[in-house]
């Protein structure tokens, strides 16, 4: 790593050639980071180095200048200008990026095809030239625009190697820390922009604001604007009004400065009908915004009309005391004026802290930091509410690989009014995390260390997240029958269904708790699996369905919090096939597709083809299920995405494809057609004891013993039972196999025995068979009946039957019976695969 410095105008201009130069040739560093104090010129020279690149590309289109543009990555056109009117040329992450799904295993290294895949779909329109990533104040960016760098740099060099251009990254900070996410790059190089002279802020006076003056005069008073300003020139410019109406030796502090330019802005509010204590109250509010704020938040946090608050940001901005960008959201010009402004708010209205924590309670609940914060910054002090909403952001930060937050939240416990113990329990909380996630972790110590985290005083929302946490683990590590995952599942169902919130402590202003709905969404969102895969049970899975729903209508969270609830809204709704009749789950596809497509969520989209193709099996809509998956295959492709267990791609298409056959072709053909069809799905197997493993292998042994080939479908049979650890799948009485796998088997027994001419043996099973339903076939019950009288009808005739005429012509239907008895009604099932898991 090099290290260069610059001290001087002259240095910043030398760097902004050097830089110009590296680009245009190609020859700069990787990463290049500018380092120096507020107000050094940091941010100048990464802008003044793209205008002069911009204005050599349009000889020759060399590289391409992104900058961020709130979340994502827009190209720069020129200072005034950003490609926002071609959003195409824009790179973002998805949606669900950025609101705590699945980032940690986008960034994971174990995860590496599926992420250069995913990276390269997002950079592939817009690298047809070098590109240069251009991010100012880059520990301040927004989350997503630095995971999305992550992951550019995780995979830089395949990237390099695949497009045959280069990427650089331009970064500047006043923290070193800023380097930590390119450590892995190949070449970085550091430029330290040392601070300025009395002779370079004199200079930039007369450069900017034309000032012509006798130098000597003025020496005392530029070497008391050093002393104030630290080289900070953005303080400097403040400080030009006075600088030129003062005739006096003496110069003003920065904050009677502050006060003069505050008393200014009063002056200018009346004038616009804006009275004095309104501008003030104003102004004073908005310095306690921890990010950038707009007029709405404002407004909303001081009770004053936004029209009001929107003239007054405004005339601030205008008075050099904020700057706003193209979104029309502001920060304050420099962190030296909002903290004197803040202070001014301490003495004057502190209570406004807690309208800020009520703000943030009732418009983005799920911002657990800024709660916590404010909270904190009234009470000067630890408190079990507090302790809570930071861990709930600890827990998010984690999800979102945040560090920043991180080490925000770290900075709570490392001063001396956060007592003892709330120390020792954050350090403590934080190992469990640790373990948590951590695939190696041994489960008794974890169970153990889990219980000794149980305190009386934990706030209930902490108690609801550290069980969900405990559960996700063991939903991943143990099988589903263990006793501490099904008492921990009762225990979250508690949670979902009821309203958790903080019990607070009093406050001269008045704080109604409100309900962590989100929390209870992140809850659900973990459970649901295990209550489809493991539990089967649909009821429960409906209510939890309608639950989302509800919430994701009620709640007023931030942009992400909505996300959140929609997107899971959406998730289940591509699952429609388990709370509704197959007939009736078109419209619940058709939300879930438009969602994710509108949200380029493109492998969810995928996700939902495959499932829909599944439910177009079961209402015989064979064709149409080959093309979702075909068109689920292409998107795949044209998106660079890796579709998850592209086996139940396979699967469905393949099984469509069979009984699209079957539909049109002699028996003779069929059976015939079956033992191909066999062979194909064979090619899909895994060797791996897993759901989709058990469902394909399913269909095999249906298939073979549909063309009556016994041997082979006693193999396989066998080769389940094997992955299963089970004697004999086919035993309607042993609880501990799933009751699914219990009832295809035990009709393949059957017809096994018929092919045998065992009847006494077919009876004894068919006896079983009654009222014997799978509990994903609920809804289906009434062809059960149908299916058992017919068989009980041939063997007691003792009638042989080919396995053609098994499955078609079992029971006797009409051509009035609706789609589902067709596939239901046949003696040897097959079946679709759905996506019902999250991880």
């Amino acid at each position: 790593m090099k290290e260069l410095k610059y001290a001087n105008l002259e240095g910043r201009t030398a760097l902004i050639e050097k830089l110009v130069e590296d680009y245009m040739n190609s020859s700069a560093s990787e990463v290049s980071v500018i380092l120096g104090n507020h107000g050094s010129g940091k941010t100048y020279v990464i802008y003044e180095t793209i205008n002069e690149i911009l204005k050599r590309n349009k000889l020759r289109n060399k590289i391409q200048v992104f900058v961020p543009q709130d979340d994502e990555l827009a190209t720069y056109v020129s200072s005034k200008c950003l490609s926002v009117e071609n959003i195409e040329a824009n790179i973002s992450l998805p949606l669900r990026f950025g609101i705590g799904f699945d980032i940690s295993a986008a960034i994971s290294k174990n995860n590496t095809k599926s992420q250069f895949n995913y990276i390269s779909s997002l950079l592939r329109k817009n690298f047809s030239s070098d590109i240069l990533i251009c991010v100012p104040k880059y520990l301040k960016q927004d989350r997503k625009i630095r995971i999305l760098i992550k992951l550019i740099i995780d995979n830089l060099q395949q990237l390099k190697k695949s497009f045959k251009h280069k990427i650089f990254f331009l970064i500047s900070d006043v923290d070193k820390l800023c380097i930590n996410d390119f450590i892995s790059c190949t070449s970085i190089n550091e430029y330290f922009l040392e601070d300025y002279e009395e002779d370079d802020i004199l200079q930039y006076l007369i450069n900017k604001h034309g000032i012509v003056t006798n130098k000597t005069e003025l020496l005392d008073k530029i070497k008391q604007i050093k002393k104030i300003c630290a080289s900070n020139l953005k303080l400097v410019d403040f400080l030009y009004v006075d600088f030129v109406e003062q005739d006096i030796s003496f110069f003003r502090a920065l904050d009677s400065v502050v006060t003069y330019r505050l008393t200014q802005l009063k002056d200018d509010g009346l004038k616009g009908n804006i009275s004095e204590d309104d501008m003030e109250d104003i102004i004073l509010t908005s310095s306690l915004s921890i990010k950038s704020f707009g007029s709405d938040e404002i407004a909303l946090v001081s009770d004053k009309p936004s029209n009001l608050v929107r003239k007054s940001l405004q005339l601030a901005e205008n008075q050099v005391l904020l700057k706003s960008n193209s979104l029309h959201f502001y920060n304050f010009t420099c962190e030296e004026i909002q903290e004197i402004l803040r202070k001014k708010l301490f003495c004057k209205n502190k209570e406004r802290y807690l309208d800020y924590y009520n703000y943030y309670c009732v418009n983005e609940e799920d911002q657990y930091y800024f709660r916590a914060y404010y909270l904190w910054a009234y009470d000067n002090c630890m408190k079990d509410e507090i302790f809570a909403l930071l861990i709930l952001a600890y827990s998010n930060a984690l999800k979102l690989i945040d560090l920043q937050c991180i080490q925000k939240i770290d900075s709570f416990f490392d001063t001396d009014k956060c007592s003892l113990k709330f120390s020792k329990d954050y350090r403590q909380i934080k190992t469990f995390y640790t373990m948590v996630n951590s695939d190696s972790t041994n489960f008794d110590d974890l169970k153990s260390f889990y219980d000794n985290l149980q305190r009386d005083y934990y706030e209930l929302p902490l108690k609801a997240e550290l069980a969900r946490a405990f559960f996700h683990f063991m939903y991943k590590h143990l099988l589903p029958w263990d006793m501490t995952l099904k008492h921990t599942l009762s225990q979250l169902l508690q949670y979902a269904n009821e309203k958790i919130s903080l019990s607070l402590s009093p406050h001269p202003v008045k704080i109604n708790p409100i309900d962590e709905s989100v929390l209870r969404l992140r809850i659900i969102y973990d459970i649901a699996p295990f209550i489809l895969d493991s539990l089967n049970d649909i009821e429960l899975f409906r209510n939890l369905y309608n639950l989302i729903s509800e919430l994701s209508h009620r709640i007023q969270i931030s942009s992400s919090g909505r996300s959140i609830a929609k997107y899971m809204e959406n998730v289940f709704n591509r699952k429609a096939f388990l709370f509704v009749n197959q007939m009736q789950c078109g419209i619940f596809y058709d939300k879930a597709k438009k969602y994710f497509i509108d949200n380029n969520i493109w492998d969810e989209y995928c996700i939902t083809l495959i499932c829909e193709a599944g439910t177009d099996i079961v209402i015989q809509k064979y064709e149409e299920a080959m093309k979702c998956c075909y068109k689920a295959k292409r998107i795949a492709l044209e998106k660079g995405i890796v579709i998850p267990l592209p086996q139940k791609l396979a699967n469905n298409a393949i099984i469509s494809n069979f009984l699209l056959y079957e539909s049109k072709h002699s028996e003779k053909e069929c059976l015939k057609y079956a033992q191909k069809t066999c062979k194909k799905l064979r090619k899909f197997l895994c060797r791996v004891p897993c759901a989709t493993e058990f469902v394909i292998v399913t269909n095999i042994c249906s298939l073979y013993i549909y063309s009556g080939d016994i041997a082979e479908y006693s193999e396989y049979k066998k080769y389940l039972e094997h992955l299963m650890e089970c004697e004999n799948v086919a035993n309607l009485k042993d609880d501990d196999i799933d009751d699914f796998y219990r009832y295809y088997f035990a009709w393949f027994e059957i017809y096994k025995c018929i092919l045998e001419s065992k009847w006494n043996e077919a009876n004894a099973i068919a006896d079983n068979l009654q009222g014997f339903v799978p509990s994903l076939f609920k809804k289906q019950e009434v062809f059960w009946d149908k299916k058992l009288l017919a068989l009980n009808k041939l063997l007691e005739n003792k009638s042989f039957v080919n396995g053609y005429n098994f499955c078609k012509n079992l029971v006797p239907l009409n051509r009035r019976a609706s789609e589902l008895a067709v596939f239901f009604c046949r003696g040897l099932m097959l079946s679709d695969l759905q996506y019902t898991s999250y991880d």
